[in-house]
């Protein structure tokens, strides 16, 4: 059981397991922490590549699609994230002129809309200054 703890520690640390094989070692992380953004949160990301998912789906009562997600690099922290992308913000980002893989942003998410199921959401791209 204490093998087991020490395997989620190092999953929730993001840092890379020792290989217990000899010869081999860990040559690249392929799952990225998953950023779910909260009314509040202010993100400042570089978007790696487009949007995933969101196709429509009937087994989640409520919902109407799957989960959006998106590569992002944290400009904060520089770690490689997948941003739960809310439908707001995709509308918005499909707007951006010139597309916007490879574009950096700086998002924030307010409260709640009255009356609505989303929350307001602002886009701002970023550039070096």
């Amino acid at each position: 059981m204490a093998e087991k703890k020490n395997a989620l520690a190092l999953v929730a640390s993001g840092a890379a397991p020792e290989v217990r094989v000899k010869g081999l070692k860990v040559a690249k992380r392929i799952t990225t922490p998953v950023h779910l953004m909260k009314p509040g949160d202010e993100l400042y990301a570089r978007f790696e590549g487009p949007t995933a998912g969101g196709e429509e789906t009937k087994d989640r009562p409520g919902f109407d699609k799957k989960m959006t997600v998106a590569p992002i690099i944290n400009l904060e922290t520089g770690e490689a994230v997948t941003l739960i992308v809310s439908s707001v913000l995709k509308s918005a980002l499909d707007r951006t002129t010139g597309g916007y893989v490879g574009k950096s942003f700086l998002i924030l998410m307010g409260p709640k809309m009255p009356g609505k199921r989303y929350h307001q959401v602002e886009l701002f791209e970023l550039s070096a200054a």
